[in-house]
């Protein structure tokens, strides 16, 4: 392998440890600071990978968003803790 092959395999296993760590903001920065403009399938597998994960944190913020504003709107108790417990369990991460 290529000296500039073993660099992108390693920068490519460095940012999937960071996406699967959570470490998003991470994963894009070592990607866009180091990646440039690389087309290896390695870096494509990376960056959808991180696309993808992106998605799933905005949908949960979302999700969480919607929660919070139905527990606010509700008057019965029971269902406004039902609402904030569901919150509780989106704002965990990983």
């Amino acid at each position: 392998m290529s000296m500039e092959g073993e660099k992108i395999r390693r920068l490519a296993s460095a940012a999937t440890s960071f996406v699967d760590e959570g470490k998003l903001d991470e994963a894009h920065k070592m990607i866009d600071q180091q990646a440039g403009n690389s087309t290896s399938e390695a870096l494509l597998n990376v960056r959808k990978k991180l696309a993808d994960a992106e998605q799933s944190e905005r949908d949960r913020i979302t999700n969480w968003q919607a929660e919070i504003a139905t527990a606010r709107d509700l008057t019965n108790s029971i269902a406004a803790e039902a609402a904030l417990k569901r919150a509780r369990e989106l704002s965990r991460t990983g």
